[in-house]
């Protein structure tokens, strides 16, 4: 509903080729969701801090629900258990994720940096110094916006 009416309300060039997602924290993991989900909508994604294989926590047990069907749940929606099933689809995508090297879940970072170079997915990722902190992301957000439009010019 809102890419519709994002193209009806705003002067958009309504492709996949010309969207894309950038989120911070629990946004950035949503953005490379909907991104590696639906890639006749979008083709271009930044992630600042976004959680490459979720788990078990007070922010999603609401979202996943209780014990034992939440684990699966889970498993299905991390990005590290189905980035590579689009991996053809996404060769020409703009690919963009950064983490802060004082936070949390730097192995799964990593292994998502790993696997799209593995697959020979293009993307760009980096991790600085710092963590989950809106001064953190606003010195890297510029990045991001970069990496993401530079195919849709």
């Amino acid at each position: 509903d809102l890419v519709t009416w994002a193209d009806h309300t705003f002067r958009t060039k309504g492709d996949a080729r010309h969207r894309g997602l950038i989120g911070l924290s629990d946004g950035a993991t949503a953005a490379v969701n909907f991104v590696l989900r639906h890639p006749d909508v979008y083709t271009a994604c930044g992630a600042h801090r976004g959680d490459m294989k979720l788990r078990k926590d007070v922010s999603s047990s609401h979202i996943f629900g209780d014990e034992p069907g939440a684990r699966a749940l889970r498993a299905g929606d991390s990005r590290l258990r189905h980035a590579h099933t689009v991996a053809a689809e996404v060769k020409e995508w703009g690919v963009y994720f950064d983490w802060g090297a004082d936070d949390d879940s730097t192995q799964d970072n990593r292994g998502f940096d790993k696997g799209r170079t593995e697959l020979g997915v293009p993307h760009t990722y980096h991790e600085f110094p710092g963590s989950h902190t809106w001064g953190y992301w606003k010195a890297h957000v510029r990045q991001s916006l970069r990496a993401v439009t530079a195919k849709m010019r």
